[in-house]
């Protein structure tokens, strides 16, 4: 089933249980995580071709995060009880939602360790470059998210988000216009994402 969804729509809600699969089959979107307390996480972009769920064709649970597009979008919904029954007789499939399985745990480890491990400027710095290198496969880009978004992305004020970009342009690390980004400086960046 294709469905077509509006930039912020939500396509998921966070606390309903997964009965279908979904591929990205145009634009993109944030997955996203809200406390009890109302503060928001955001814990990964995906783009066009992205599968997202493939967790729940191993479990039956309510999901700990919504889904919203951040673009206007396209999904196509994959029944995960169907999906269940292909993968019985198709080793092939079987082998490929576990391999999504084991790399999806991989990034959010990863996402945790830098989260806790990592200075506001260093978080900042990774999410440029995840934007530049997984997204956009650009070091030229319109940010999709808001400065806000932003701030929920890398763990840390609005504050923090403005005037860490500021300071990148002002030493040359990036060039900013807007929600334009270009970095000027990709060694530097990384340099800042690994020890900050």
């Amino acid at each position: 089933m294709k469905l077509k969804f509006k930039k912020n729509e939500n396509i998921f809600k966070q606390g309903n249980i997964f009965t279908h699969i979904i591929n990205i089959c145009k634009g993109k979107v944030k997955i996203c995580h809200e406390n009890e307390s109302g503060k928001k996480t955001i814990l990964s972009i995906k783009k066009e071709n992205s599968i997202i769920g493939s967790e729940f064709v191993y479990k039956s649970d309510i999901c700990n995060y919504s889904i919203v597009a951040i673009e206007d979008c396209e999904i196509y919904l994959i029944e995960i009880n169907s999906l269940k029954i292909i993968l019985q007789n198709n080793n092939e499939l079987s082998g490929f939602i576990q391999k999504l399985v084991v790399e999806k745990l991989e990034k959010i480890t990863q996402f945790y360790i830098n989260r806790t491990n990592k200075q506001v400027v260093g978080r900042i710095a990774d999410v440029i470059i995840f934007l530049s290198e997984e997204i956009f496969k650009s070091q030229s880009f319109t940010l999709p998210l808001s400065r806000k978004e932003l701030s929920e992305f890398a763990g840390c004020s609005q504050e923090n988000i403005i005037n860490t970009l500021s300071k990148f342009d002002k030493e040359g690390i990036i060039k900013t216009d807007g929600k334009k980004i270009e970095i000027l400086n990709i060694d530097t960046l990384k340099r800042i994402s690994k020890h900050g």
